[in-house]
């Protein structure tokens, strides 16, 4: 990974304020499916991780704080906690379920948590390999743990009782899951899968020729490493009945279950593949989506390299110098229960939604528009899509559909510009805002954190607020976590930052009340 984009998406930055409006594309329809209505439109005891829901004290109102936060040397807003601990960049954030406790991902190989309250670090996790990268990190909800683990739902979501169950991704493509024990008040690695595919006697025999031989570089002095990437780390509690992981690697989205394999000597959990997804060009059958239940045949395949080349000289060139080929990587993939769709980012630059059986429904693309699509993000209720563009820009959708049915209505809505540097990548965004979700959260390379308006329509040409602006300090990571208990409280995460000094990388906890003002507060004119 690099400042300005994720590996293998490589698509040129386009220096403009504009950007074409979007277009919906109609996946495919296919033989045994009814045909897709959509449409195209412009417009606090420190090692402890037990739940509980005490109120806080009530915070002052915090303006916007991004102007104390401008440059080296300036003093830091009243409401900024410093967490030092990693020694590298920061690609990941989460907070847990209840809001007490943050975990991150980052490039010395570890994984932080940290007390949210004290901003303390209380645990290191080092089980990843040490020669690569920290991606992602997720918690699994209480109902995820109790289904996959057969506990008893009730006892362990208990104020006392619950531990969460934490995944990490490696950059080398294996994903662990993290369990705290309550004898020893330890983190304990519970289940992993190497995402890397299983290699034949005569490729182990040729690895270990070539290790023997110095090993195969890239040019650079630099080893290669052909390890699937792992962008997308997701608990699904509901996948059509079924707890899942979800994870990304390469050109495919994973679903997995945790199985409980009883022994004599203690219970052990394995992560078994459902399901798996593979993406190629969107001219292919199904919106160019493949799908393999267990170890069953491929349905609506192509061939095998159906992603490494177009099937059409008119095909968009949208790989850059560092993808040559067009090769497709999933960038983003997020599964909403609300609406039971499946949202998958490529390096294509496209959107596709996608049901839980493999169904392309939608494709959502930017015409004209050689640029990739970074991240995206869903609302609550499913209703709400924001996609982040590597120009700086965000495009928010509506979507209409119906769970158990191929029919579904897509339409642009809006395009943000002006809040981040126009040319440069936005690496997420995040809806929040209380329950009702009236905001939208952006963070990206440019070291801004910048609030829009989610019911925004047209062409928005700047933010509500920019709330941090860090010109050298690029922000990889966000998260939010909120209370409505009295009064809304919002406490926002963000990582980033660049190679790491003699402290290492400093993340950053801002502590806001009643945020949701924001919006009028703020609003421009």
């Amino acid at each position: 990974m690099d400042g300005d984009g994720r590996e293998g998406g490589g698509g040129v930055a386009v220096e403009s304020a504009a950007l074409p409006m979007p277009m919906v594309l109609p996946a495919e329809d296919t033989a045994s499916t009814a045909a897709t209505d959509t449409v195209a439109t412009a417009a606090a005891d420190p090692n402890s991780l037990s739940y509980n829901g005490a109120a806080e004290a009530s915070l002052p109102l915090v303006e916007a704080f991004g102007s104390a936060n401008g440059g080296k040397g300036v003093k830091s807003p009243e409401n900024e906690r410093q967490m030092i601990g990693h020694k590298g960049k920061i690609f990941c954030m989460a907070f847990s379920p209840c809001g007490s406790y943050l975990a991150s991902a980052s490039e010395d190989s570890t994984v932080n948590i940290w007390d949210v309250k004290t901003h303390r670090c209380l645990h290191t996790l080092t089980g990843h390999s040490k020669n690569h990268e920290v991606l992602r990190v997720a918690w699994s909800s209480p109902k995820w743990k109790s289904a996959s683990l057969g506990e008893d739902g009730q006892a362990s979501s208990s104020a006392n009782n619950y531990r969460p169950i934490l995944g990490s991704a490696g950059a080398n493509g294996v994903v662990r899951l993290w369990e705290m024990t309550q004898s020893d008040a330890a983190w304990h690695c519970i289940a992993q899968r190497d995402h890397s595919p299983p290699k034949s006697a005569n490729e182990k025999k040729e690895e270990s020729t070539a290790d023997g031989e110095g090993g195969e570089t890239n040019g650079d002095g630099d080893e290669e490493d052909e390890s699937p990437q792992i962008y997308a780390l997701q608990f699904v509690d509901d996948w059509w009945g079924n707890p899942v992981l979800l994870t990304s690697s390469d050109d495919c989205v994973n679903v997995w279950t945790l199985d409980k394999q009883e022994h004599v000597y203690g219970d052990t959990y394995q992560l078994n593949k459902a399901m798996t997804l593979r993406f190629s060009h969107v001219q292919h059958a199904n919106g160019g989506v493949e799908f393999q239940v267990g170890t069953n045949p491929w349905v609506l395949g192509t061939s095998e390299d159906a992603a490494a080349a177009p099937p059409s000289d008119d095909a968009q060139a949208f790989g850059g110098h560092r993808n040559p080929d067009n090769l497709i990587y999933v960038f983003d993939a997020s599964y909403c229960e609300a609406n039971g769709l499946l949202g998958v980012g490529l390096a294509d630059g496209t959107l596709r939604l996608v049901n839980p059986r493999g169904i392309c429904l939608s494709v959502l693309s930017l015409p004209g528009c050689e640029s990739h699509l970074t991240s995206f993000a869903w609302d609550s209720t499913g209703t709400r899509l924001a996609s982040c563009v590597g120009t700086g820009h965000i495009v928010l959708w509506h979507v209409e559909s119906t769970i158990g049915t191929n029919h579904i209505r897509v339409n642009c809505t809006c395009v943000l510009g002006g809040g981040h540097a126009p040319g440069r990548p936005i690496f997420g965004v995040k809806y929040f805002g209380g329950k009702s979700e009236e905001l939208l959260l952006s963070w990206g390379v440019d070291g801004k954190l910048c609030v829009w308006d989610r019911s925004s329509e047209g062409e928005i040409h700047e933010p509500i607020t920019t709330l941090v602006s860090k010109a050298d300090y690029p922000i990889y990571a966000c998260d939010v976590t909120e209370s409505t208990e009295n009064t809304l409280i919002s406490r926002i995460a963000i990582g980033g930052g660049n190679d790491g000094g003699f402290l290492g990388v400093t993340a950053f906890i801002y502590d806001v009340a009643d945020l949701s003002k924001t919006r009028c507060l703020y609003a421009p004119g």
